[in-house]
């Protein structure tokens, strides 16, 4: 594992609220472990044999899982817990598969004609090969 200086971000993933959710590190504590900052300025120690570096296209969100730079456990479930609060509860891993997320209320918009044209056009295209 390489040792991460303070600023580099790691997954904390024994999170109370969250689970797995990134932190900020602050430093490394006397026992060797990372201090480890989450958004809300709690702390937290995360053992450097255990840290994860944290993969900056998880923190926006991606559609497509694959697009992530390290596919883990933080980033899956961190990634999608994204794009939920944006109101995107679909995401997919490759084309065959898709995670939905069930957002317990109305989206509007969410399956009018304008988005099915767009996904019907987008699986055109992928069994042609032209998506990428």
């Amino acid at each position: 594992m390489e040792v991460l200086g303070a600023g580099g971000k790691v997954w904390i993933d024994n999170h109370p609220v969250e689970g797995w959710t990134p932190g900020t590190v602050d430093s490394v504590g006397a026992s060797g472990a990372y201090v480890v900052v989450d958004e809300h300025g709690e702390q937290f120690e995360v053992p450097q044999e255990k840290a994860r570096a944290v993969d900056s296209a998880c923190l926006r969100g991606v559609d497509d899982l694959l697009a992530l730079g390290d596919f883990n456990e933080g980033a899956l479930l961190h990634n999608v817990r994204v794009r939920y609060f944006r109101d995107e509860i679909y995401t997919g891993i490759g084309s065959p598969i898709l995670i939905s997320v069930n957002p317990f209320a109305n989206l509007p918009g969410l399956y009018n004609e304008t988005k099915q044209k767009f996904y019907r056009d987008r699986a055109a295209a992928a069994g042609a090969g032209d998506v990428q």
